[in-house]
């Protein structure tokens, strides 16, 4: 996680932490626990949509399906089982 300011974590990906110490700079990071991670992913999700719905930047597609693929491994269901479950709804439209 990061802190933007005090008080304000965020869920980063695994390589930016270091990325910021490239630069110079000391990131603030810790590991939450499942709960927590949980409860992170669901709000990573609201920003890569909110950021998707204000850009239309079909990158922000590839940030929402890489959060709700960890979402949905912390339920379980892994990336192949994933696209199992939604494909038939896809196509059903």
């Amino acid at each position: 996680m990061k802190q933007d300011q005090p008080g304000a974590e965020k869920l980063v990906r695994d390589k930016i932490p270091q990325i910021i110490r490239e630069t110079g700079a000391e990131p603030l990071v810790r590991v939450a626990d499942e709960a927590e991670y949980v409860q992170l992913l669901r709000r990573k999700l609201l920003e890569e949509v909110g950021e998707f719905l204000d850009s239309g930047a079909t990158e922000e597609l590839a940030d929402i399906l890489e959060v709700v693929l960890a979402l949905a491994s912390q339920h379980g269901v892994d990336a192949v089982s994933y696209t199992h479950l939604t494909l038939p709804t896809i196509y059903s439209v």
